[in-house]
């Protein structure tokens, strides 16, 4: 889902996703620090459960296909951070840490789901989560929206100035 949305939203703002952003706005040593604490994580989590895997009876294959992707798309996210430039290479990045969180959810979701006892609890905790993380993107979104459209307005000012 956030790939689909991402790709909509450079498509409607298609013009400001290739401006070149501000050197205040780039902030790659911010957003480097902040998703090298989290592929950290989601590295060391993937390696304890490949490991726990090949000791345990637990069918764990999906929890660890979602820290995979995980651990992927904080990686790419670094890496697009390291030479971003116009907008989109920034929604890019966003959109490959939104999914990373998600996929990292997704394998603690599916963690608590293979304890038997208590499923229900682990149901409301398992939603609520989700939840939590929905409420985020879609609030990121509108915020993100919001911010183009207002750019998109003042390129267009800028614009009948010049002509």
């Amino acid at each position: 889902m956030p790939f689909l949305v991402t790709g909509l939203l450079i498509l409607q703002f298609r013009k400001i996703m290739l401006d070149v952003m501000p050197s205040a706005q780039l902030q790659r040593t911010d957003h480097r620090s902040f998703i090298s604490v989290l592929i950290g994580f989601s590295f060391s989590a993937l390696l304890a459960i490949i490991v726990f895997q090949s000791t345990s009876s637990l069918d764990l294959h999906i929890i660890i296909y979602y820290l995979y992707i995980s651990f992927i798309f904080y990686y790419l996210a670094l890496n697009i951070q390291s030479y971003k430039a116009v907008r989109w290479h920034d929604k890019i990045s966003d959109t490959f840490v939104g999914a990373a969180t998600l996929s990292l959810f997704l394998s603690v979701a599916s963690c608590l789901n293979a304890v038997k006892p208590f499923r229900w609890i682990y149901s409301f905790l398992i939603l609520g989560g989700f939840l939590a993380w929905a409420f985020n993107y879609c609030r990121r979104l509108n915020i993100e929206w919001k911010f183009l459209t207002e750019e998109a307005k003042a390129d267009e000012s800028r614009q009948r100035k010049e002509s």
